[in-house]
């Protein structure tokens, strides 16, 4: 459900060359910088296609890539795309959500069994309540996108 990807769609009585050049006039490609682009998006547009990313100041690793398409029907132009997490992100949340999970887990059965010193272990039950906090905010901000 947290990786689930949304199709947004819209159309426009721009044509076809001209969702190319404003997509392209305000698209920068790829690249390591250390100050914020004066573009709005980087990424790659192509004849009928594009994969962007929003240019942001500073690094953010929940900042989606956008995958989409255009193309021209009846004087009109459909652009399609998908708002889509880093592949990194997905692997290392999914990760960090089973550690976290695997030692509250742990910890609450050492506490009833008495054993010592397993208390320690019950830092991971507000860390597994965040990482649960942030796929409700998530879950919630693609609910209110539709």
């Amino acid at each position: 459900m947290l990786y689930k990807t949304k199709k947004y769609q819209f159309k426009t009585s721009l044509s076809e060359q001209e969702v190319y050049k404003i997509l392209t006039d305000h698209t920068e490609e790829k690249r390591i910088r250390f100050s914020k682009s004066e573009y709005e998006f980087e990424g790659i547009v192509y004849k009928n296609s594009f994969k962007l990313e929003k240019t942001i100041s500073g690094r953010n690793s929940f900042n989606p890539s956008i995958h989409g398409d255009f193309k021209s029907i009846n004087h009109e132009t459909i652009v399609t795309f998908n708002l889509k997490l880093n592949t990194f992100v997905v692997l290392f949340f999914t990760f960090w959500m089973s550690c976290v999970t695997l030692i509250a887990a742990t910890s609450i059965v050492l506490i009833f069994n008495g054993t010592e010193d397993s208390t320690f272990g019950l830092v991971a039950i507000p860390m597994l309540a965040f990482g649960l906090l942030i796929v409700l905010f998530w879950l919630k901000f693609f609910q209110g996108q539709s």
